[in-house]
């Protein structure tokens, strides 16, 4: 049985100088979820994305206090993520991903949709 669905994510912003905005974001899933990665090592860690990806989910533990770069390849600069909150990449192309921590984060989960 193929697995389908929707990810949503919505908000709405105030305070602003226009009144308030609405944010509304969506992704059909059509391939499924993989849950591929638990737990991250201290260091570099390469992140094997499976074909056919087109949303990773990178979800830290809510108490955790390690840092986080996302990099195309181990030396590059990277970016960093939140510490903890989930962040979602909208995946393009490509095999693989560095996830580079400052130390081992046991409960660490990546989802690929």
């Amino acid at each position: 049985m193929a697995v389908t669905g929707t990810i949503s994510v919505t908000g709405t912003l105030t305070g602003e100088p226009e009144g308030s905005s609405t944010i509304a974001l969506s992704w059909s899933i059509v391939a499924g979820i993989s849950d591929a990665l638990v737990g991250l090592a201290s260091g570099a860690n390469t992140v094997t994305v499976p074909t056919g990806t087109t949303l990773v989910i990178c979800i830290p533990p809510i108490a955790n206090t390690e840092t986080v770069t996302a990099k195309g390849v181990s030396g590059d600069t990277g970016f960093l993520l939140s510490s903890t909150r989930p962040t979602i990449i909208a995946w393009q192309s490509g095999s693989s991903f560095v996830l580079t921590t400052s130390a081992a984060i046991a409960a660490y989960k990546v989802l690929f949709v």
